[in-house]
């Protein structure tokens, strides 16, 4: 049985062990009351209480869980089965018909319930038709579950085709979703409702509506890939297109001057993605995103505490972003500390990267950590930012060059500056270096990242010119027991080294020269120019999410290729906006060897709409 079948029939199975115990606890609930028929004729409020309290509780679950079962049963089990069978009819047939006489019952039973307990005059007759009702409802659901155990488990095996097991598979993990985001709901609304009634009992309805917020966010995205699929090696005539949707559903509490508690759902899906299953960066049913408590005074200067899940985003994101352009973009289980003044700030953190896990709560690995210090000092030199940082991320059971398996310990030192130079030139520098070890290799690395930019704001779309060198340090030699691949370690890579995202911040040189304009006060346009190269021939081409995509033992050609890049944005509203975007990679000596032929092209269309 494949995995994607075990886990339908796993999740039935599953909800069929809770029908029973509720059906256990039925007719141990029925005996009780057939037992004592003072019971089911009681007057008394508080001598009904009690039952009736139950007989709900059982209405509620057979209304919802067992319909919402069935429902899921005929969507994604009948289907595949029935079709397969539909020479010599029969176990389908008979199910879906037990399947309209469970919904009757269900009803009956549920306006039974209803009127005995609101009390109704002849509760004698009440109490038998319900009565008799649940009986037929209990034995009818209890040899149903049998026939299917025994018949529809057995079937579907050898039935399933692909198409069948996705579709499966997308079903059991909505119902996931929904439980999952029923208690997000249930959370936040506590949380919300707690503290919105001690904001209000405070400060009245205006300080409340300050205090209490819910964002969101719709976000669509359409994207279609040629030459290369998304971190997987080059293939001539290859393609992809796509539809990849997310929605965000946010809660800020902040009961008082200095506390703040934040909630955020998120709910990732891609329609007609190639890869089977869909891989964690473009899908992951409803899950937590965000859940953290902060600490801190809303004059914004002195000590401050954040703890949680969170996003770590610190400087141009090179190092460390939330990588918001991704479908399920990036979190980080951490505590951090903090200290600010009205110019500057000083963080310090430890975190470990949360993994995507769809159909389950995501959760960080053991393990793999990150330890950092990060600060950002404006003032330090005119019209300049001067940020400084020490990233220290631990990895457990990695392989080195030579096969040797053991635990990976790196610390990377960096710097950034950004500032205004005479004349309307801006730059920005940013230098890192690495050292530790990785299993029984030693890591020496580096990068660097250089930028010069000129705005002309008085002609008429206030142009911005740039060029841009960075480069990132490859491995010389993969077996002279030296690392010296350049770890980009948790970016935002997107806008970074051309939006195809093709290549990343390791072992590589990258010449940009770009210009951007706003055409009107709604829309902006960027062009870029990219030129790329290996940094060294010997180790691999590097995609933006670090995976190694092509590698050859020695590559004297090293130009991977030259990329065109074209990206409109445009304001609707103040809620609502459009993006646009082409890329191309017409392919140098490197990617011609690696797949000759071919090339690269990368286009999106984008509608975001944020509450």
């Amino acid at each position: 049985m494949s995995e994607a079948h075990s886990e339908a029939v796993e999740e039935v199975a599953r909800r069929h062990a809770e029908v029973r115990e509720r059906l256990v606890a039925m007719s141990a609930l029925l005996r009780e009351m057939k037992s004592r028929a003072a019971v089911q004729e009681a007057r008394d409020d508080s001598e009904r209480a009690p039952y009736a309290a139950a007989l709900g509780e059982l209405a509620e679950f057979f209304t919802k869980d067992v319909c919402e079962l069935m429902r899921l049963e005929e969507e994604a089990l009948f289907p595949p089965v029935g079709r397969d069978l539909n020479e010599i009819g029969g176990p389908v047939a008979a199910l879906e018909i037990e399947h309209e006489e469970l919904r009757h019952l269900i009803r009956e039973f549920a306006q039974a319930v209803g009127a005995w307990s609101c009390g109704e005059s002849d509760r004698g007759s009440i109490a038998s038709v319900l009565v008799s009702c649940a009986e037929r409802l209990r034995d009818l659901l209890r040899v149903h579950i049998e026939k299917e155990e025994a018949v529809l488990f057995r079937l579907i095996p050898r039935v399933f085709t692909r198409a069948d097991a996705r579709r499966a598979r997308a079903c059991v993990r909505l119902w996931r979703s929904k439980m999952k985001a029923l208690a997000l709901m249930v959370f936040g609304g506590g949380v919300g409702i707690l503290f919105g009634t001690v904001a209000f009992a405070q400060q009245g309805t205006k300080s409340m509506e300050r205090q209490f917020a819910v964002q969101g966010e719709i976000r669509t995205r359409w994207e279609g890939r040629w030459g290369e699929l998304l971190g997987q090696p080059f293939q001539i005539g290859v393609r992809d297109a796509y539809l990849l949707t997310r929605v965000r559903v946010g809660v800020d509490v902040r009961p008082t001057r200095w506390l703040r508690l934040f909630l955020q759902g998120q709910d990732a899906q891609a329609m007609g993605f190639r890869a089977d299953p869909d891989p964690p960066i473009v899908e992951d049913t409803f899950d937590m995103r965000q859940a953290y408590v902060e600490v801190f005074n809303r004059e914004r200067r002195g000590f401050g505490l954040q703890i949680g899940r969170q996003e770590l985003c610190f400087g141009d994101e090179r190092l460390l972003g939330a990588f918001d352009w991704g479908n399920t973009a990036r979190a980080f289980d951490a505590l951090r500390v903090f200290y600010a003044w009205p110019k500057s700030r000083v963080d310090v953190f430890a975190a470990s990267v949360v993994v995507i896990e769809d159909g389950a709560f995501n959760r960080h690995r053991a393990g793999e950590n990150l330890y950092g210090i990060y600060g950002s000092f404006q003032g330090v030199i005119p019209e300049a930012v001067v940020e400084g940082y020490t990233l220290w991320r631990t990895r457990p059971r990695v392989v080195g060059e030579r096969g040797q398996l053991g635990d990976a310990d790196v610390v990377t030192v960096g710097t950034r500056w950004a500032g205004a130079l005479p004349a309307a030139f801006e730059y920005r520098v940013e230098i890192a270096g690495q050292l530790g070890r990785w299993a029984r290799e030693r890591v020496r690395a580096w990068a660097l990242h250089t930028q010069l930019s000129y705005r002309a704001a008085s002609a008429p779309v206030s142009p911005r010119v740039l060029i841009e060198y960075n480069q990132a340090s490859g491995d010389r030699d993969p077996t002279d027991g030296r690392r010296e691949t350049f770890d980009q370690l948790f970016p935002t890579n997107h806008d970074k080294y051309g939006i195809a995202d093709v290549v990343g911040w390791q072992n590589m040189r990258n010449v940009r020269v770009g210009v951007w304009g706003r055409l009107n006060p709604r829309i902006t346009a960027q062009l870029d120019y990219h030129s790329f190269w290996l940094a060294s021939g010997r180790d691999a081409l590097y995609g933006a999410g670090g995976t190694p995509i092509v590698r050859f033992s020695s590559a004297d050609r090293t130009h991977i290729g030259q990329e065109l890049d074209v990206d409109v944005r445009v304001a609707l509203s103040r809620a609502l906006a459009l993006g646009t975007g082409y890329a191309h990679l017409f392919p140098g000596r490197f990617l011609k060897r690696a797949a000759s032929g071919t090339s690269v092209t990368f286009a999106y269309t984008m509608l975001t709409y944020r509450f």
